[in-house]
């Protein structure tokens, strides 16, 4: 009875071993899983802050470009409305 009280002891604690091994398994890849997820998270963030930086840059491009259309235009306009003749005797 002592031998065989023994094995159901070793039995169990084999039993409960392997299940700490199994769990720690487990634990490690969850924890596997989750720096992944973590990582992925990061970089699809960084893609976005990216793509908005780019976009706007294009609209900084743009506004400028107008900007300097409107300059232009309000230039062009100031030299039509003195005249040639005017520059001419300003110079």
């Amino acid at each position: 009875m002592a031998i065989a009280n023994a094995k159901a002891i070793a039995e169990a604690e084999e039993i409960e071993a392997s299940a700490d091994v199994v769990s720690a398994e487990l634990n490690i890849k969850a924890q596997q899983i989750e720096e992944q997820t973590d990582i992925e998270i990061e970089k699809e963030m960084n893609d976005e802050e990216l793509l908005f930086k780019e976009e706007m840059d294009k609209i900084e491009i743009e506004h400028t470009k107008m900007m300097a259309e409107i300059e232009q235009n309000r230039f062009k306009q100031q030299i039509s409305a003195i005249g040639k003749q005017t520059l001419v005797k300003m110079a």
